[in-house]
């Protein structure tokens, strides 16, 4: 997955769809004007639940966006959790990628399916992790007043191009709590 200013873009391999994945209405928004996306009225994102699959056909000669948002906070962000909600929105996005292209889900195959489940499940949740960890960093660095600290001191930071402030590759999370 690439980090793209508050929204993650998330790769589905030969498939004409652009997916994004957001956790807020700010970045959802920012979503619809950096693609260009000009609707009659407000999708109204997270109106009907902590996450929510937004799909807008025929944009991009031909391609389709799948905007995929998450509202952490109202989420339980144990692990399983997060990986269960993250699997639910994943399956959507496959459904509106075989809505796309023309497929009947049914003659897709089932193992043609899990390997891209799998693949959006892996992108999906790791960057569920990244952006509950970045949280959890700031309201530490909140709760001493100053940059760079958290709440156990010191907190590394990385210099380089394009840095998102975020401490790298998250690691097996095996059922840990992730809440912020």
């Amino acid at each position: 997955y690439l980090v793209m200013s508050k929204y993650f873009s998330i790769d589905c391999g030969f498939f004409p769809t652009n997916i994004k994945l957001c956790f807020d209405k700010k970045a959802f928004h920012k979503i619809l004007k950096d693609h260009d996306v000009k609707l009659p009225e407000d999708p109204r994102p997270l109106s009907i639940g902590v996450a929510e699959t937004h799909n807008f056909n025929n944009l991009f000669n031909g391609e389709s966006l799948i905007v995929v948002i998450f509202d952490l906070e109202a989420c339980d962000t144990f692990a399983s959790s997060v990986a269960g909600t993250v699997a639910h929105e994943a399956n959507h996005v496959i459904e509106r990628i075989l809505e796309h292209i023309g497929e009947d889900h049914d003659d897709f195959g089932e193992e043609s399916r899990s390997y891209l489940l799998q693949y959006l499940v892996e992108q999906m949740f790791e960057a569920c992790a990244q952006e509950i960890k970045n949280a959890k960093r700031k309201e530490d660095r909140a709760k001493t007043g100053k940059k760079g600290e958290g709440a156990g001191g010191p907190v590394l930071e990385v210099d380089k191009p394009g840095d998102d402030g975020s401490a790298g590759p998250v690691g097996d999370l095996q059922g840990a709590d992730l809440s912020c």
